[in-house]
């Protein structure tokens, strides 16, 4: 069965790590098929730096207005999926890179009047993606949608995994990431965690900022049919490869 992995955080900025990970999934894709979905939200607020844009977030979401959408489309489908592609290819896999728009991979629809163009994945064409799995490529999916209207949606990366995670019926997913994995109360990770106390502690307001839509896509991955949701720290993800058990990370089920 598939594998979803997310891939976030400061991984995508640091050249050697990203190239230990990348060489990770280049192992892990040998023995089952991988799909990789990424963000770059240290990109596009580097970007929109440059341009004098200031970024704005609610509830760990780029505010995206039109300049925004702009920096996001460069940043997401150009640069950071660019560096992708070469890195994989470096570690021996065959990566294509896309965006959710090419050949209607991902539709969306706005999330938010406030957020602008921010979308939510409405539906997922697999065929393209199956394809591309059975002729030996890795896919490399950058989280910009089409909406359905037409035009382009900057789509939390989080929530885009889930979504090809359960079109897909992906075995797991797994976010690979800059973070160790889910903080309880007292500021120890823990180990695992019940889907309903990560509702808990989103209701609650004990996880904030990015882990908030983190811990809402894994809910929406493990209630459309995905076994098992790893929330793992980059530097763990030989032991994914490896067939072995990381001890770090938090890993999530029902």
């Amino acid at each position: 069965m598939t594998c979803v992995i997310k891939l976030g955080g400061s991984l995508l900025a640091d050249t050697e790590g990203l190239a230990d990970v990348c060489e990770a999934v280049g192992r892990l894709e040998k023995s089952e098929p991988v799909v990789v979905v990424h963000g770059g939200g240290a990109r596009i607020s580097e970007v929109s730096g440059r341009l004098g844009l200031v970024p704005h977030f609610e509830d760990g979401l780029r505010v995206t207005d039109g300049p925004t959408l702009e920096v996001a489309l460069m940043a997401l489908g150009g640069l950071v999926n660019r560096t992708l592609v070469a890195a994989f290819a470096q570690a021996g896999a065959s990566a294509v890179g896309l965006c959710g728009g090419d050949g209607s991979l991902a539709t969306a629809r706005p999330l938010r009047p406030e957020l602008g163009h921010v979308g939510e994945v409405v539906s997922i064409r697999t065929d393209l993606l199956e394809r591309l799995l059975a002729a030996g490529f890795l896919p490399v999916v950058a989280s910009l949608a089409l909406s359905e209207s037409g035009g382009w949606l900057n789509v939390n990366a989080d929530q885009m995994a889930a979504a090809f995670a359960r079109a897909l019926l992906a075995s797991r997913l797994v976010f690979l990431t800059d973070v160790a994995g889910v903080f309880a109360e007292d500021g120890t990770v823990l180990p695992c965690l019940a889907l309903s106390e990560a509702r808990r502690m989103i209701e609650s307001g004990t996880v904030r900022g990015g882990m908030r839509p983190k811990l809402q896509a894994c809910d929406d991955a493990l209630t459309g049919g995905v076994r098992e949701v790893v929330i793992l720290p980059g530097l763990q993800a030989g032991a994914l490869a490896s067939g072995g058990t990381p001890e770090a990370g938090t890993r999530m089920t029902l």
